[in-house]
């Protein structure tokens, strides 16, 4: 990206630089905050942890995050399909019975 800007990011009082477009630049200071705090709490609880391994814990909390919400996501849109169909099925119920496809019970 031409546009990209370099910011600084502290992690475990680490100093980082990232390049980042423009746009993404607040949300990127935000994602590394929450890491940094999650990453320091992990160290708070598990001080004879090297810095290495509370990243990967770190990261493998957050990807069994992830994985987490792309499942329920993946219900919710079965569950979606489900009552979609189930309104599908309904609305040929009714067309063949026939029943008007206005309210005022005049066809277009």
């Amino acid at each position: 990206m031409s546009n990209e800007s370099v910011i600084k990011v502290q992690l475990l009082g680490r100093e980082f630089a990232l390049r980042v477009a423009p746009n993404d630049r607040t949300r990127m200071l935000r994602i590394a905050a929450s890491l940094d705090n999650r990453l320091r709490a992990f160290k708070q609880q598990f001080p004879e942890q090297s810095d290495f391994v509370a990243a990967v814990m770190i990261a493998l909390e957050i990807a069994e995050e992830r994985e987490q919400e792309q499942e329920a996501v993946a219900y919710d849109v079965r569950e979606v399909d489900r009552a979609l169909d189930r309104l599908d099925e309904r609305l040929k119920f009714l067309m063949a019975a026939g029943v008007p496809r206005h309210p005022d019970g005049a066809d277009e």
